[in-house]
């Protein structure tokens, strides 16, 4: 089977852990013929910048295909509208069964669609990320952009697409109220992670946390990203600070931007439970994410929480972050601020038993909904 995963507004990046690129990956380990067509838009460090065009297949057998966006006016409405030159050349050339297409608001949409319409058999899926924190912020991108040109776009594409993926219920509601999109042509498909065996996971925990010297009995807290003020790596590292115990380390992986480093510096310089281990991979930070008993997300969304319920680790979220709730039975606990944040380690040093079964039932609730392997499966149907 062809497979095609178009990405015509997003920042695909070789090596990343994203979904894009472990949904293509699994695709082409399961014997498909992948492709991405993507922007030239990619990170590079901590910064978004443009690849060179390209034609090539990645290590792991995908092949990666680059445009740039089509002129049109300028370069600024050439980035909103996010057509990608050449688009229905390489379709047509490469004879997709299946597309999947990241997010709905670009207009390389309409041209998949005309392939659609001439091939009927081709399964088209559209995969939404969207919510109001991200999308249609400001009146015109709210009005013009997403209220007007995209919902007119997309719900005249309706009959070609076969369903509307969305990953959160805060895309749910996005699609309902900005688009109009009808419930029963959307379905709920989540941002996922790899789920390892339970030996493998040991192996990788015990690997991990002897290089870092932290003790069995010792309480590994992880947390990751851009550390911008959003990501309350403040409040995490204050609330520690406030905590008296030894039993706690924290392990944070990432990057400082320079106008946190100021406050953030101190505070990790001054506590000996605090390691800055800086940037690492994709796979590197899954490790450590399953070496770890806690993973800290009180801050704003990132779909490496879904690499930590798939790994086995107990999470601290975000309450106002709208659809966690289908995953945190059980799993962890609400914090975003340092009293609360505050109030979840003094419950662990009452009980550090309550570790196992919330990491327990983050692995179960992973099996059941956000292994990969089953997500890309799904594409196939």
């Amino acid at each position: 089977m062809k497979i095609l995963h178009v990405i015509p507004g997003d920042n695909f990046t070789e090596g990343m852990g994203y979904k894009d690129n472990y949904l293509s990956a699994i695709n082409s380990q399961d014997g498909h013929d992948v492709m991405i067509l993507s922007s030239l838009k990619t990170w590079e460090e901590s910064a978004i910048v443009d690849a060179p065009p390209c034609d090539k297949i990645m290590v792991n057998g995908v092949r990666l295909v680059r445009r740039p966006y089509k002129k049109c006016i300028n370069d600024l409405v050439a980035s909103k509208l996010r057509v990608l030159d050449d688009a229905y050349a390489i379709i047509s050339s490469f004879k997709p069964d299946v597309i999947r297409v990241l997010n709905p608001h670009n207009f390389t949409l309409p041209i998949v669609v005309q392939y659609k319409k001439e091939h009927p058999k081709v399964k088209l899926y559209v995969d939404s990320h969207q919510e109001y924190y991200n999308s249609g912020i400001g009146f015109l991108s709210y009005w013009v952009f997403h209220k007007f040109l995209v919902r007119r776009m997309l719900r005249s594409s309706l009959d070609q697409i076969d369903k509307i993926f969305y990953c959160l219920e805060g895309t749910k509601t996005f699609l309902q109220d900005m688009y109009g999109i009808p419930e029963d042509k959307m379905e709920f498909f989540p941002m996922g992670g790899v789920i390892r065996g339970d030996d493998e996971r040991q192996l990788i925990r015990k690997r991990i946390r002897q290089a870092h010297g932290i003790g069995d009995n010792e309480v590994l807290m992880i947390h990751s990203g851009k550390m911008v003020a959003q990501k309350r790596s403040v409040d995490i590292l204050k609330a520690l600070s406030a905590v008296d115990s030894s039993m706690f380390r924290l392990i944070l992986i990432g990057s400082i931007p320079s106008d946190m480093a100021e406050i953030l510096t101190p505070l990790i310089e001054a506590d000996e439970r605090v390691e800055f281990v800086g940037w690492k991979d994709a796979d590197e930070l899954e490790e450590y994410i399953i070496a770890g008993d806690i993973y800290l997300q009180p801050g704003s969304a990132s779909a490496t929480i879904y690499k930590a319920l798939c790994g086995g680790t107990a999470v601290v979220v975000a309450p106002d972050i709208e659809g966690y709730d289908w995953f945190m039975n059980g799993a962890g606990w609400w914090a975003s601020t340092r009293d609360e944040l505050m109030k979840v380690f003094k419950s662990i040093i009452l009980d550090p038993q309550i570790l196992q079964p919330a990491g327990g039932n983050a692995l179960k609730i992973a099996k059941e909904g956000l292994d990969y392997k089953k997500l890309a499966r799904r594409l196939c149907e």
